[in-house]
């Protein structure tokens, strides 16, 4: 389902929220899955933010390291087909739900 063209990055953290990154324009942070998903879906299909409210720099600046990763602040992903199955994080789960809903 995802567009291999589609620039764009996902990022869960341990806290439960949800960070993506569309292209170079467009970043916010989710604390709730199912909009996540649902934004990530039309930026897929559409490639365009140009007309979205909601951009944050700080999101946009969310960058962890692999320190952050590998002592498991974050997890992130630049496709969503990458996202396993079985996630012990709900965010995770809850995002792979939503997007294949």
């Amino acid at each position: 389902m995802a567009n291999q063209n589609a620039t764009y990055r996902i990022v869960f953290d341990n806290a439960g929220g949800i960070t993506l990154q569309l292209g170079d324009e467009f970043a916010h942070y989710y604390q709730g899955a199912k909009q996540a998903a649902e934004d990530l879906k039309v930026f897929i299909a559409t490639q365009d933010t140009s007309s979205w409210d909601g951009n944050e720099e700080d999101a946009m600046d969310c960058n962890p390291t692999d320190e952050e990763i590998r002592n498991g602040g974050y997890r992130v992903f630049d496709d969503v087909e990458d996202i396993p199955e079985g996630s012990s994080w709900g965010n995770i789960e809850d995002f792979r739900a939503a997007f294949n809903a």
